[in-house]
């Protein structure tokens, strides 16, 4: 685990940057039409999973954990603005249920975050 915490503390600004582009194609790919993902239940595992692996690195590679919290937040705030964005979107909905997966996938990878900073 020490190592682990070695690693993330040296490669910090590339994990943030990569973050970052992370968010920024979740952004687009959430507006996207034909980029919806398949319905039955399954599209909320996949909403979760994405927005647990978007934090957790961020979280884990903050700086302090005041910042870390910050990035949560808005990983939070990303997934609630973006399902409310899609309602305005053709051929997208916004789903409540999208957005609690969104939710429950960043506290997921929040949690998961902070215990790497451990």
């Amino acid at each position: 685990m020490v190592k682990l915490r070695q690693l993330i503390a040296e490669f910090r600004f590339l994990i943030l940057a990569a973050s970052a582009v992370g968010f920024a194609i979740i952004a687009y790919l959430s507006l996207q039409p034909w980029a919806a993902p398949p319905g039955g239940g399954m599209d909320k595992l996949i909403h979760l999973g994405v927005y647990a692996a978007a934090v957790v690195l961020p979280v884990a590679a903050a700086p302090s954990r005041r910042s870390a919290l910050l990035l949560a937040f808005c990983g939070f705030l990303l997934g609630l603005g973006l399902e409310w964005l899609q309602g305005f979107v053709p051929g997208r909905a916004a789903s409540l249920g999208d957005a609690v997966a969104n939710t429950i996938g960043v506290f997921i990878g929040s949690a998961i975050g902070f215990k790497l900073r451990r």
